[in-house]
Formats: C-alpha cells, structure tokens, sequence
C-alpha cells in the first residue's frame, strides 16, 4: 500500500517528522534521530487524485527530504562489509565500541555486531544521513552483555562456524576450528574471566542464533540506539574536519591447512 495515499501514512510521516525534532539521549552530543527505516518519497507514485493529502504532507516530506540529504561526513574511501573480515565491518564495531567507552558510564571490553545487521555499504566522497540509515535501518539498541566464560567460548565458536562477524577490540586466530590465539582489548584471553561486551538488543537476546549470549552475569540496555551512537562518531570528525578513514587491520585469522588436506 502507498504510505502516501492514507491517512495512516500521513500518521507515519507526522510522527517521523516530530521524532526530527526530538534531542537525543545525551545531551552533550545532541545528535538528532527518527524513528523507522528511511523511506525515499517517490512524487510519481501519490495518486493524482490526491491533492488535499499533497499538501498536506508537502511539509513535512520537505523537512525529511532536507533532514536525510544533509552531510553528515566526508568518506575517503567506499566501506563495504565481506567476510570474516571486511573495512564496513571494522568500522561500524569500532565506532560503536568507542563511543559506547567514550561515555565514561560503561566500559566494554570488546564489540560484536551481526554481519547481517550492515544492510547497505557506504560510498566514497560525501555521506548523506540517509547513507546511514540505508546502513542501519532498525532501531536496534547498544546493550552492554557480560558475558560468563562459557558464553566467551561458545562466541569464539560461533564466530568461526559463521566465518566471522563485525568486531572491535577482539582478535582470534584460529587453526582448524580451534581459538589457538585470542586478544581481548590488546590482552591476551583468560578464560577463567567474564568479558563486558557491547553488542544490539537483537543480538543480546539470541538473534541471528548468538544464544551464548544467555551465558551471562548481567546486561546493561543503555538507552543509545547503534545508528546514533554512528551519528555521534560522525558529528565528532565533521566537527573537526576530518575525513571517514576507518581501519583495514584483520581481526579475525582462519587457517583451514589441515582441514583442507
């Protein structure tokens, strides 16, 4: 059904566009969000007879259109995810985990996101808010999980069967299914030790079958959604005149050598 052509749809973009006006959760930064995926209006498809609905959407599809063409960052380079490691990947869990640490509240020792959560890759050149919200459409959370070590186990397990996911401040190397190598925050892994993870509410509560994450002492839901938490780290280099750089580092090692024989 055309969003446009119902009183339901002018419900939606009225919402949407109040939600634009709203600050969000941390004042300090004042990053701004909207609620739901960002859909493009296509003019072509209101019906004509539509006139009195036209006008008055008119405003604020104006306001969103504005709102979602805005620059929000300069990209050096496209970012595209791929597996088990790709620069789209590096990028969305290292600026989750940085601005998630940079609240002085929470510290996570490391960050995993879903790979199937990086809906759209970034382009190279100028970034629009509407890049960002083709990227991470739904309003997923930042939860912060510590997680037992069974649950640490049992996620090095699964980054291996699922051959890798989006992480930040984590580094596995594996030989023959076997965590042979790991680094947690720079350090080498206890596995006698409980790790604070930051992660979606999607994830946290088993989604995309990462049920280890129910091996655990305590979550925290931290009331910052993923795309603002983006925003925040974008708004940060605009503000100081720095280019999308991202980090190219592998994160996650795979040799199959014997497997393959």
């Amino acid at each position: 059904m055309n969003i446009l052509g119902s009183r339901s749809g002018l419900a939606i973009l009225l919402m949407a566009a109040t939600l634009l006006s709203c600050k969000q959760q941390r004042q300090a930064k004042k990053i701004e969000d909207m609620a739901g995926e960002f859909i493009p209006v296509v003019t072509d498809s209101i019906h004509k007879g539509d006139s009195l609905m036209n006008a008055e959407i008119a405003p604020y599809r104006k306001q969103m259109d504005i709102a979602m063409d805005s620059i929000v960052v300069v990209s050096s380079r496209e970012f595209y995810r791929a597996k088990p490691n790709g620069i789209l990947n590096n990028l969305v869990a290292d600026m989750v985990l940085k601005e998630v640490n940079d609240t002085k509240i929470y510290h996570a020792d490391f960050c995993l996101l879903n790979y199937g959560g990086l809906r759209r890759p970034l382009p190279a050149g100028p970034l629009k808010k509407s890049n960002i919200f083709q990227l991470m459409p739904f309003q997923n959370e930042a939860v912060l999980v510590k997680l037992r070590p069974l649950g640490m186990k049992h996620l090095l397990t699964y980054l291996y069967k699922t051959n890798g996911q989006p992480i930040s401040g984590l580094e596995v190397h594996y030989k023959d299914s076997i965590p042979t190598q790991v680094y947690i925050d720079k350090q080498v892994w206890d596995s006698t030790k409980a790790y604070w993870v930051v992660t979606s509410d999607y994830t946290a509560n088993g989604g995309d079958r990462m049920n280890f994450f129910a091996e655990r002492d305590s979550i925290i839901y931290s009331g910052d959604l993923l795309r603002n938490l983006i925003f925040e780290y974008l708004d940060s280099l605009q503000k100081n005149n720095l280019m999308l750089v991202g980090d190219t580092t592998q994160r996650i090692f795979i040799d199959n050598s014997l497997e393959n024989k």
